[in-house]
């Protein structure tokens, strides 16, 4: 595993998976909320969620530390802190026009996303839903990947996802349902690749929050957010606490900050 100095990949994909349970656009009211994650392996993690104006903050303990990740949406930084080392990294992703730029997927797909390009082809209605549809490209390892996606015009989630040469994902609604004391729609996806099994996972989707508020995999995972508060946050929590020493993504060399 490729070392960040004092910060490893292992780490930031542990922090990433507490972001996907929010989704990609940001939260449509502020709010705060514990994380929950369970594996078919057995492994489990816990942790908190603030979501603010224009930015989220992820908390959860790996191997006994406290790992935080901050995602600032109007500007595309992310910070991952370990505040046992007093220590941080920066990441810069695509910035747009606009205050917010990862806000509303239903306008570009990859906004927010390095190294993605989408092209705009028209409107369609797939799985009985209005849809946008987009040519996507990315690059991965400096090999060029293209997939066709169509967008919901409602909710911005993703419908349809078509691979060159690699699997079709579908999502739909399948009803609606009470969690968390909330009203929430039920959405199934289904993953299909040639001579394989469909693999179908499910979330549940909150339109006063605008995020899924718990997804699972079954025989795989599930994650949700419970005990959620509505209200405004506190603007410390976006930033990096003062003194904390900078670590470089390539060299791992602390640069005081």
């Amino acid at each position: 595993m490729r070392s960040f100095g004092l910060f490893t990949v292992t780490g930031l994909i542990s922090l990433f998976i507490v972001s996907s349970v929010t989704a990609a656009p940001l939260a449509s009211v502020e709010f705060s909320a514990e994380t929950h994650m369970w594996s078919a392996k057995g492994e489990s993690s816990e942790g908190h969620v603030f979501v603010g104006n224009d930015a989220i903050r992820t908390e959860m303990t790996q191997n006994g530390q406290q790992l935080i990740q901050v995602i600032n949406t109007a500007t595309q930084v992310t910070w991952v802190i370990r505040p046992a080392q007093r220590a941080y990294i920066e990441l810069h992703g695509k910035k747009e026009g606009g205050s917010r730029p990862n806000a509303d997927l239903k306008a570009d797909p990859c906004q927010g996303i390095p190294d993605a390009n989408c092209q705009y082809i028209g409107e369609e209605k797939v799985l009985g839903r209005e849809a946008k549809k987009w040519d996507v490209t990315f690059t991965v390892n400096g090999r060029a990947l293209t997939n066709t996606q169509w967008i919901d015009m409602e909710r911005g989630i993703l419908l349809r996802q078509e691979a060159d040469n690699g699997p079709h994902m579908e999502q739909r609604m399948i009803g609606m349902e009470k969690m968390e004391g909330r009203t929430v729609e039920k959405w199934e996806m289904t993953i299909s690749q040639s001579n394989k099994k469909p693999q179908r996972s499910y979330r549940w989707f909150d339109p006063v929050l605008n995020l899924a508020i718990r997804e699972e995999c079954p025989g795989v995972f599930v994650r949700e957010i419970k005990n959620i508060r509505i209200g405004k946050q506190d603007a410390r929590l976006f930033v990096v606490p003062a003194g904390f020493n900078k670590v470089e993504p390539q060299s791992g060399a602390p640069a005081r900050r």
